[in-house]
């Protein structure tokens, strides 16, 4: 088949119109989406948009839960011509969600927000307020006029992805169908996608990875597939596995977190005899860095039940190139002294000297992209082994951020010396051996956590603004790697006098409480200092920052840091009220990566950064040790250890 997206879909409803594109799993059973299902629902969400003037190039913010509504809103969009913008869909009761949606809709200029019908009248006022005519999807049931073809050209943009960036800052790449469908053909030959395959997905639709990979590359590529919603992944992430083996899949991933999280689950959870992995042949790993031990693990305690440690497609990706920049089949993994990497250069470790291991990411998919190394600051190719900036050049990089030409003239059209060029400058740093890319790092200062992109500046900033004890520029922060993935850390200055007016708890608690609202993230360690690093002109060293914090010669303060892996305790029994209660500290202590003995049982948990992740973590947690049902939303309704406690064992008072 030929032609945009939108095209290969219309093609494919007409051809194989009965054939299922979707199985749509949920609580009360699965839904079949077919293509002509497809097709038909599209059409109607295309012409409801039109009935509000929606034409070509116009952006539409998508403001669904992930499922069917998004699913047919996100290809309605595209058969309106307008511009598909995915958001995520803030939650009743955090104000800080609503702002940040608001603050995209004004970035990107949106003209709708599609809504599901039940949002909440909060959310419809933001978006009001930012100046986009709010439409319920739902609506477009009843739509029965006419649909014509948009005019639509390889170069039009096509989406608009909310990467990283705060309130203040939304960041935008933008995608065009060109993009879209360079990269979608590279993901089918680079991951031998056909008819004959099948994936089972849970990964958000608002991340490059859930979209491109998720949902346009089934139906690019004519094979169905099986979506989850992120909540029942992450309150029972072997319930993934199951649907796997049931449904003979061959086509299933995501981040490095995930394989983590599987492995957890394994070592607490017995498995069904039935599970059968042998179907699966391509289990992608990326949006995070890559952890060989993680790997390692998952093909020991998932290899009984027919998983091969050859289905593992490492990659190496990022936004701005729609999605994968190198993958491989099967694990690579070097081990490289430590001192050679941190100078720059990878060499082969020697027995007894500091190592670092690192996983290879591959190659290029498709011969038309290029990835090169280069010196960022003499801006010269480094030869193979040689540490520099990971540079990109493709018919899949994006045009640039939306309505930034300065940041995208710096990052989308970089040349080296000789005059080479345009590349896509990554910010990551990296290394070729024989062809294959190793990331080592990462230049620019953005930390992942979660697959999720955080500007180091951004967050700098609201933690200066968290309390008047701290300010502007005076703050470095950084991510760390750690057993749980990249973990957040902010070595922030602070005056001795002001340290003791109003205590480190107190400032400690505003930092967290601003970085868990404004980006969802919880905040590994705060450093309080005299004074931080800085060049000689006055500018705040994060990499000296981060490498003073890890060689532990900063001078804190105040300083808090996370106790020791502790190996899971034993579920005590229900009735034991005060046994309840240490094993639930010992436990979220160790999730959110807080010392057990600072965590007060009577502080609400989002004091000290609880997200929706890690409540779903310990939502399927509890419940399983319990042996009871336990809702993520409880920890909403007993948001202290002391409350979750009483309620687990039944009792009306809290523990004194």
């Amino acid at each position: 088949m030929s032609g945009l997206i939108v095209d290969i879909l219309r093609e494919r409803a007409v051809i194989q119109g009965s054939r299922e594109a979707y199985r749509l799993a949920g609580e009360a059973g699965d839904v079949t989406l077919t293509y002509a299902d497809l097709d038909a629902a599209a059409r109607r969400v295309a012409v409801l948009l039109q009935t509000h003037g929606v034409g070509p190039g116009a952006r539409v913010l998508l403001v669904l839960p992930p499922g069917g509504s998004f699913i047919q809103a996100l290809f309605g969009v595209l058969y309106a011509g307008a511009v598909a913008v995915p958001t995520q869909a803030p939650r009743a009761g955090a104000p800080v969600e609503h702002a940040r949606l608001g603050a995209r809709a004004r970035d990107a200029r949106a003209a709708v927000a599609l809504v599901a019908g039940d949002c909440g009248s909060a959310l419809r006022e933001e978006l009001s307020g930012a100046g986009a005519v709010v439409v319920d999807v739902d609506n477009a049931d009843g739509c029965t006029g006419m649909w014509g073809p948009p005019t639509l050209g390889r170069d039009m943009p096509a989406l608009i992805q909310y990467t990283s960036g705060s309130t203040l800052t939304p960041r935008g790449v933008v995608l065009t169908h060109g993009n879209l469908l360079h990269h979608l053909e590279a993901l089918r030959r680079g991951f031998r996608c056909g008819r004959d395959s099948r994936l089972v997905t849970w990964l958000p639709p608002t991340h490059d990875m859930g979209l491109v990979g998720g949902i346009f590359q089934p139906v690019f590529a004519g094979f169905p597939a099986t979506v989850l919603s992120p909540t029942m992944f992450l309150h029972r992430p072997l319930g993934w596995l199951e649907r796997i083996s049931r449904e003979r899949a061959t086509h299933a991933g995501g981040p490095d977190f995930a394989y983590a999280l599987l492995c957890r689950a394994r070592a607490s959870q017995p498995l069904p005899d039935t599970l059968d992995l042998s179907c699966w042949k391509v289990a992608f790993n990326g949006a995070e860095p890559l952890r060989a031990a993680i790997l390692e693990q998952f093909v020991q305690r998932f290899g009984p039940h027919g998983f091969r440690r050859e289905a593992f497609h490492v990659c190496y990706g990022l936004a701005e190139a729609t999605l994968c920049v190198a993958s491989r089949s099967g694990v690579r993994v070097e081990s490289l002294q430590a001192r050679s990497l941190e100078a720059g250069r990878a060499v082969a470790a020697r027995e007894g000297n500091p190592a670092r291991t690192l996983v290879s990411c591959g190659r290029p998919l498709l011969p038309q992209e290029q990835v090169r190394v280069v010196d960022p600051e003499a801006l010269t190719p480094c030869p193979p082994g040689f540490v520099g900036e990971v540079w990109v050049a493709g018919p899949a990089v994006a045009a640039g951020y939306w309505q930034r030409p300065e940041e995208t003239e710096h990052t989308f059209h970089a040349h080296t010396a000789g005059g080479e060029g345009p590349y896509l400058r990554t910010g990551d740093l990296g290394f070729l051996l024989d062809g294959e890319l190793f990331i080592a790092g990462r230049r620019k200062d953005v930390i992942k956590v979660n697959g999720r992109a955080h500007h180091a500046h951004d967050i700098e900033c609201t933690v200066a603004s968290s309390h008047e004890a701290f300010g502007a520029g005076r703050g470095a922060a950084f991510g760390i790697d750690s057993e749980a993935g990249e973990r957040l850390v902010v070595v922030q200055e602070v005056r001795p006098a002001t340290l003791r007016e109003h205590g480190a708890a107190v400032l400690e608690r505003a930092a967290r409480d601003a970085v868990m609202s404004e980006y969802g993230v919880t905040l590994h360690a705060l450093v309080l200092v005299r004074r931080v690093p800085r060049t000689t002109s006055g500018k705040v060293q994060r990499a000296a920052c981060r490498e003073a914090w890890l060689a532990r010669t900063l001078e804190p303060l105040k300083e808090e840091r996370p106790s020791p892996e502790a190996p899971a305790p034993v579920v005590p029994a229900a009735e034991d009220l005060h046994r309840a209660r240490e094993w639930l500290r010992q436990r979220i202590a160790d999730k959110l990566g807080v010392e057990v003995a600072r965590l007060d049982p009577r502080v609400p948990l989002g004091r000290y950064g609880l997200d929706s992740r890690i409540a779903l973590e310990l939502a399927g947690e509890v419940g399983e040790g319990w042996g009871r049902e336990v809702s993520p939303t409880m920890l909403h309704e007993h948001p202290t250890v002391d409350g979750l406690a009483a309620w687990l064992t039944g009792r009306e008072e809290e523990p004194g």
